[in-house]
Parts: C-alpha cells; sequence; structure tokens
C-alpha cells in the first residue's frame, strides 16, 4: 500500500508540473522516476486519483486533478492577485471571495502549503519556505488565467 500511495503521491506532482497528455506520457514519467508500471496501472491511478483531461494554453487536452480543476475555477472567478513576501502569500479575491478560495487551496493538499487563513478578501497561505512560497504565487498566477 505505501507503495500505491508513494506513486499516487508523485502523480500528483507530475500533473502539476508537466503538461501530460496520455497515459503512456504518465507511465514515461513515472519510470524516470524509478517506477516500474504498467498502462493498466496508471489506468487503476487515473481512475482513482479522479484525473480529469482539460485543454491547455496551447488547445491541447491534459491530465488534471479534480482538486485541481475545482481550485482553477475558483481562482478564474475570484482570484485578483498573489504575492510573496518571504514564506508568506497573500491572495487578494473579490469581496466574499477569500474562504472560498482558501478552503480549494486547502482541498487540494499542495505540499508546499503548512495552512492558509482567510479573511473577506484576503487570504494567507504559509509556505514550508521562500522557494514553496514562490510556486505556489506562481501555480496560482497560472490558474488565474
Amino acid at each position: 500500500m505505501a507503495k500505491k500511495g508513494s506513486r499516487h503521491d508523485t502523480i500528483r506532482r507530475i500533473i502539476r508540473e508537466k503538461a501530460i497528455r496520455t497515459q503512456a506520457d504518465l507511465v514515461r514519467e513515472l519510470a524516470k522516476l524509478g517506477f516500474k508500471v504498467t498502462q493498466a496501472t496508471v489506468s487503476r491511478d487515473v481512475n482513482q486519483l479522479g484525473l480529469e483531461k482539460m485543454p491547455s494554453e496551447t488547445g491541447k487536452s491534459t491530465y488534471i486533478l479534480a482538486e485541481d480543476k475545482h481550485l482553477r475555477r475558483m481562482c478564474e472567478d475570484l482570484v485578483i492577485s498573489a504575492d510573496q513576501s518571504n514564506n508568506l502569500v497573500v491572495i487578494k479575491t473579490i469581496p466574499g471571495g477569500a474562504q472560498s478560495v482558501a478552503s480549494a487551496i486547502d482541498a487540494a493538499k499542495w505540499e508546499e502549503i503548512l495552512g492558509t487563513v482567510a479573511g473577506d478578501d484576503t487570504i494567507l497561505a504559509v509556505g514550508k519556505g521562500e522557494k514553496a512560497a514562490k510556486t505556489v504565487v506562481d501555480r496560482i498566477k497560472k490558474l488565474v488565467k
């Protein structure tokens, strides 16, 4: 079970960092990281993780995590900006939007975030470090587009 959990965590990271278009692409990326899996195993993983395909900026469909799809919709509709100060990320939303976006961030379980605090239109996300906070800001800005 630990192997499966580790593989699922790795798949989440791959999907968030790279544009994966097919299960075969995912098998290759996993192999680069030392996971020897078949396409049938990856197919089960895709189902269990609730991966969906969405058009990317290039117009080609790529996999996205279900929790990130929800967060993307929230960011597109509610987020105004995201900025970093050291390991802290301040996310500005439209009035009344902060708690919904913070909840979606928490549900996405980004490993870079220790936690979030939301007001009416502002979220404070605490990153695990400066690099993690930069990753969060970059990811939020990507989701807002």
